[in-house]
């Protein structure tokens, strides 16, 4: 299975270029941006991805991942995040003196940066500002699946 997100001009990028596009679609890459024991296959959006099968039954972590969703346990999401200014990453995020999360990387993009972060899903209901080392942040809900 092959999968392609938008135009190419055949054009070759840098690793900066393919970062910054992963982020703007939420989409984790290996142990970094999914840490072993640590992250769940629906908080990296593999749902949305085409990672996860839920009518075929058989995925990595199928009985957690399973749980997970048919009880609707999910607490944290990756999302897309922005800012005008360059942030530190990795690095946790606030909303009201409360943690919200965690930025996992940011790259430049265009005249802003976009980064990808695990995302308390209170803290993106509660539609309070979310920062990160001080900064706003802008998140991105990707709510649709990608198919």
């Amino acid at each position: 299975m092959f999968r392609f997100y938008g135009e190419c001009d055949g054009a070759e990028g840098d690793d900066a270029d393919w970062q910054a596009f992963r982020y703007r679609h939420g989409i984790a890459e290996g142990a970094v941006d999914m840490p072993p024991e640590k992250a769940l296959p629906l908080e990296a959006q593999l749902d949305r991805h085409g990672g996860i099968n839920f009518e075929k039954g058989c995925y990595i972590g199928q009985e957690v991942t399973a749980r997970t969703r048919y009880r609707g346990l999910l607490k944290r999401r990756y999302m897309t995040v922005t800012s005008s200014t360059a942030i530190t990453a990795p690095c946790d995020l606030d909303q009201d003196g409360k943690n919200a999360g965690h930025l996992l990387a940011m790259v430049a993009d265009g005249p802003g940066w976009v980064g990808l972060a695990s995302i308390r899903l209170e803290a993106v209901d509660n539609n309070a500002p979310v920062t990160a080392q001080g900064h706003p942040l802008s998140i991105v809900t990707h709510d649709d699946p990608v198919n």
